[in-house]
């Protein structure tokens, strides 16, 4: 009896992994000829991008490149080394070894011995040292280092800006020693250059050059195309439509296709568009956490929920994202034009820098915007709505508070839910409207105390106080009445000051709330207004250094400067006084504007 053998399927395409050189479906982007000029013209590259954009094709591509003009080229993977309980000892000396092995310099001495007779220096020095004696093993050679998953760095337990700096270094000594003008280096990840290194006399990125990695065009990936021919009448077109769900992410396009080979349905012509729709809903959007092989969505939510203390603000601004027309032309969507397209202006704030490196959105014509119909579909309105429902502890009355037009004070938090929001607040970021939410119920209850305030007042001056003890003549009687008067008035004085503490900490919520969208105007007079409560009054020091940090914060947001002035709290008024009443003399249609703020700047109260 003979034995049937099928003979294993093989597709043109390929999901997820790094495409080898000559891959048939690697599609050549424009970052393909920036990075390989870039880099053999010595010049210091970095490609910063979401996951499962092509950054190790890229890289893989580069070097094979590079390689055949005799180019010395090594990658190492960081993740290899490892982040947790890694000394900065151990991460350099594996740094060493990893090049060493790579490079095979065993063949010229032993990189052990070497590390270990060098132990009189610091781990950043040896590192230095051993790049030296790279170059100099490799004499006339251009030697190129890449270095993949370069955010690892982020996790571990020591300072690395050393090794950022030792970049710039070598940069900086090609002047001086020739040795490093045959020195290069690549970084590639899902960072962004503030993230790995804030210090920007020592950082190296502003002498490198970023390598900007886009999604697939219609035009460069005509090599895609090719593998459809056999599964679909007209392949162009196909992909023309694959591209238009994908928004040409390469990860998902090279799915799609494989899903398109893989069903047993021939696409005729004038089927492009149902069927294609029909393969992504079943296979993709449709039960999405289960059909997520090789995982890729589940990426995304991950980056998008990780880290409690701002999901809620990156959520918000997603969901603002999904919500705001845009009047403007976005070309990733130009194979599937949406009815009204949405965006929001990119002001690269940390939260959009977030969502860029999720991968859930991109950056075109200068908004942020969702990359594809795909995860438009899948991170919708409704997945929004219930992630917010499990974390926000008064979820469903800021939305009646926000459908009321933030009218109806019905849904403001007080009491005992006040305090428990107040304390899930703390720390963590969170959007605009949640501050002012929070800052609305505080203010509610301020106000509602200032009557109860106002009544107690007029009841301790009222005529029938003043007969009170006409109608008790008894010596004891009044001593009692006195007691009792007294510890009332005391509790009256008590719950005024609170009522003015809970005032204070809601501007202090708002200038938070305008600070983190950078409203800095908004945000100085919200802290002057906390402040001039706070001189007012005694209060607990920690509340008085917290709104003092406030004010500094947003005067020097307002002035443009890195630096948070000093001075007392009577001096940071007057700074900040001065410099409202400087803009609003050069922008006086800035008056009427802040005239409608609830904190209503009155100058002759404030800055007298």
């Amino acid at each position: 009896m003979v034995t049937q053998e099928f003979e294993p399927f093989t597709s043109p395409y390929q999901v997820g992994g790094g495409l080898g050189f000559n891959h048939p479906t690697y599609v050549k982007r424009q970052a393909d000829t920036e990075l390989y000029q870039g880099l053999k013209q010595g010049q210091f590259c970095y490609v910063f991008n979401a996951r499962q954009m092509g950054k190790s094709s890229l890289r893989l591509q580069a070097m094979h490149r590079l390689q055949e003009e005799g180019i010395a080229c090594v990658s190492l993977d960081l993740t290899n080394i490892g982040t947790s309980d890694v000394t900065s000892e151990q991460w350099y000396r594996g740094l060493c070894f990893e090049l060493g092995r790579k490079l095979r310099l065993s063949k010229h001495f032993s990189t052990k011995t070497w590390w270990e007779e060098s132990n009189h220096l610091s781990p950043v020095q040896r590192f230095s040292r051993f790049i030296e004696k790279i170059l100099s093993t490799f004499e006339e050679k251009l030697v190129v280092i890449c270095l993949d998953e370069i955010d690892s760095v982020l996790g571990l337990n020591f300072p690395t800006d050393d090794f950022f700096a030792l970049i710039r270094f070598f940069y900086n000594q090609r002047s001086e020693n020739p040795l490093f003008q045959r020195l290069t280096f690549a970084l590639f990840g899902v960072a962004t250059p503030p993230n790995l290194m804030a210090d920007k006399q020592r950082t190296p990125f502003n002498i490198g050059k970023a390598i900007p990695l886009q999604g697939l065009g219609l035009e460069e990936a005509q090599p895609l195309a090719c593998g459809l021919k056999n599964y679909a009448e007209q392949p162009n077109l196909a992909l023309k439509i694959i591209l238009g769900w994908t928004g040409g992410q390469p990860f998902l396009t090279q799915k799609l296709c494989q899903l398109i080979v893989l069903d047993s349905d021939y696409i005729k012509a004038g089927e492009e568009a149902t069927k294609i729709e029909t393969i992504v809903r079943t296979h993709i959007i449709n039960h999405w956490e289960a059909n997520d092989e090789p995982e890729h969505l589940r990426t995304i939510r991950d980056r998008l929920l990780y880290n409690e203390q701002r999901t809620v603000r990156r959520l918000s601004l997603y969901q603002e994202i999904l919500t705001s027309p845009v009047s403007t032309l976005l070309p990733h969507r130009s194979y599937f034009p949406k009815e009204i397209p949405t965006g929001i202006p990119a002001d690269n704030s940390v939260e959009q820098t977030e969502l860029l490196l999720s991968g859930l959105t991109v950056k075109e014509n200068g908004f942020i915007t969702v990359c594809n119909p795909i995860y438009e579909e899948v991170f919708n309105l409704d997945w929004i709505e219930k992630q917010l429902l499990a974390i926000r502890p008064y979820d469903s009355r800021i939305k009646a508070w926000l459908k009321s037009g933030c009218q109806d004070e019905s849904p403001l938090l007080q009491g005992s839910s006040l305090t428990k929001a107040q304390a899930w607040a703390d720390g963590k970021s969170l959007s605009n409207l949640d501050y002012q939410f929070l800052a609305a119920s505080q203010l509610s209850v301020s106000a509602k105390s200032a009557i109860f305030q106002s009544h107690q007042s007029e009841k301790f001056s009222s005529p029938f106080s003043k007969q009170w003890i006409k109608w008790f003549p008894s010596l004891l009687v009044g001593l009692v009445f006195v007691l009792v008067l007294g510890v009332s008035l005391q509790e009256f004085k008590q719950e005024k000051k609170e009522a003015k503490i809970s005032e204070i900490e809601a501007y202090n919520l708002l200038t938070e709330s305008y600070l983190s969208s950078e409203q800095s105007l908004d945000a100085m007079i919200a802290a002057l207004k906390a402040a001039d409560t706070l001189q007012k009054m005694e209060t607990s020091p920690p509340l008085k250094e917290r709104s003092k940090l406030l004010l500094g914060r947003s005067i020097a947001q307002f002035s443009n400067s890195e630096k948070i002035p000093d001075g007392s709290l009577e001096e940071l008024i007057q700074n900040s006084c001065n410099k409202i009443e400087s803009y609003l003399e050069s922008n006086p249609n800035q008056r009427i504007r802040l005239e409608g703020k609830m904190y209503i700047l009155e100058k002759e109260d404030i800055c007298d």
